[in-house]
């Protein structure tokens, strides 16, 4: 009984495996089209994106910008300077706002949907205090 379990524990697994193989073949996304933004020199960060408005925003984080790519017309709209290494991007639907994350002045700024103005408040202090070994003890 024992034996017979053994072999098929073990046909289960080469099954698995031989599956798993075959399947390697399709590859699960498939390139479309390339959308070039032309003011973006060096890295890009994070990115999140509008469904509803069919845009992308990226984080420019060598510029210093937020880049918005408009996807239904598959081309890049525009580009929201005044930034300081953006990396983290978030849009928030119910509020018609884009927040991003600024490394360098720890940041978060807060820009509306629609036209990327910044209102009062349109920005928020992270006071995020970086621990030192002697703060720790280390």
């Amino acid at each position: 009984m024992k034996k017979r379990r053994l072999l098929l524990w073990i046909m289960g697994l080469l099954s698995a495996l031989v599956l798993s193989i075959h399947s390697q073949d399709k590859s699960p996304l498939k390139l479309i089209q390339k959308i070039p933004m032309p003011n973006v020199k060096g890295r890009i960060d994070h990115m999140d994106v509008d469904v509803r408005g069919k845009r992308l925003f990226v984080a420019g984080l060598e510029n210093g910008t937020l880049e918005v790519v408009d996807l239904k017309a598959g081309k890049w709209a525009r580009s929201v300077p005044g930034l300081r290494a953006p990396q983290g991007v978030a849009y928030v639907p119910a509020l018609n706002k884009v927040f991003v994350a600024n490394e360098n002045d720890d940041t978060l700024k807060v820009f509306r949907g629609d036209t990327f103005d910044r209102k009062e408040p349109d920005s928020l202090h992270l006071a995020c205090k970086r621990p030192t070994a002697g703060r720790w003890g280390i």
